[in-house]
């Protein structure tokens, strides 16, 4: 696979090719066409590809070749945690403002709050209020769709707090997106009413932007630098898993998110998962460590075979 991560865009490729790239990086285009003589059609064919889709450029000497460094695949970020999940359900009585307050004090950036069962009007506001005015860069609400519910109404709450980024409504009777400036309200019909309805691997949740990709290189996509509130009120890397390290009334975030056990999720790259790391969509897929047999297993709920190229049910 190459992706061309400025335009999102990703194209498949055979493995002579792949050689072929590999080639061009040390060699000249005339030097390694010798090694096609018997099959220059094909070389050119190839060559004309990458050129065609601006994968490559012709450079006409050594020197021009030295401007064009590869990526640095170095992936840092300033914050202790940078993703976190709430769950709700009808039960819950977690504390929003401590939340908030400590998920803040961990540089967090993003922060999805999802409600599997219908949330009081008063509730959902009170959350959004507590979360007015943070440091986050963006906030994300899954609530179950009730009615009642329209497009006005969460439009008037976007207007309340201009971090969130998104609502979207779940269990509705029809799908319909809203766009709005710098948002979108989603209403569909999907159903989702537990955790257990995460960590599906497909190809429509890839994510080809440079700042995945050199996380991927490195770390876990899916646990690194994240914590989770289960609808229970406990501490997890995700509320899928059952590892948890205490209750978020008794216990501090902060506290948590250093811990060596809490964090020895991170670093499981791609490179160490079975299966995977043989698949060519490696660099762009989300992951999942929750639904597994062993912690280097391929997930569960993914039914992509990279040995024969082939989806099932995608």
């Amino acid at each position: 696979l190459v992706t061309d991560l400025q335009r999102n865009k990703t194209y498949h490729i055979p493995n002579e090719l792949g050689k072929i790239i590999d080639e061009l990086n040390i060699n000249s285009i005339e030097n390694t066409e010798e090694f096609y003589k018997d099959d220059k059609d094909t070389f050119k064919e190839y060559i004309d590809f990458l050129i065609e889709n601006e994968i490559g450029i012709i450079t006409k000497n050594k020197n021009e070749r030295k401007k064009f460094t590869s990526i640095n695949t170095e992936y840092e970020t300033p914050c202790i945690i940078e993703n976190a999940i709430i769950d709700l359900s009808i039960n819950s009585t977690h504390n929003f403002k401590k939340i908030f307050d400590e998920l803040e004090s961990l540089l967090c950036f993003y922060i999805q709050i999802r409600c599997f069962d219908e949330i009081d009007e008063n509730t959902l506001f009170e959350i959004i209020t507590f979360s007015k005015n943070r440091k986050f860069w963006a906030i994300e609400f899954l609530i179950k769709y009730k009615d009642g519910y329209t497009d006005c109404y969460f439009l008037n709450l976007l207007g309340e707090n201009n971090q969130i980024l998104n609502f979207i409504i779940h269990s509705t009777p029809k799908n319909l997106v809203i766009l709005s400036s710098n948002n979108s309200i989603f209403f569909i019909k999907q159903k989702i009413n537990s955790a257990d309805c995460c960590g599906n691997i497909s190809s429509k949740k890839f994510n080809l932007t440079l700042n995945h990709y050199l996380e991927s290189k490195q770390f876990n996509t899916c646990l690194n630098k994240k914590i989770s509130i289960d609808i229970l009120g406990n501490i997890k890397n995700c509320p899928s898993m059952q590892d948890n390290y205490g209750n978020h009334k008794t216990t501090s975030l902060l506290e948590v998110a250093t811990k060596r056990e809490f964090i020895k999720y991170f670093g499981i790259n791609k490179s160490q998962i079975n299966v995977c790391k043989d698949c060519q969509y490696r660099d762009v897929c989300t992951d999942c460590r929750a639904f597994l047999n062993n912690i280097y297993d391929k997930p569960q709920k993914c039914n992509y075979d990279p040995y024969t190229n082939t989806w099932n049910n995608n």
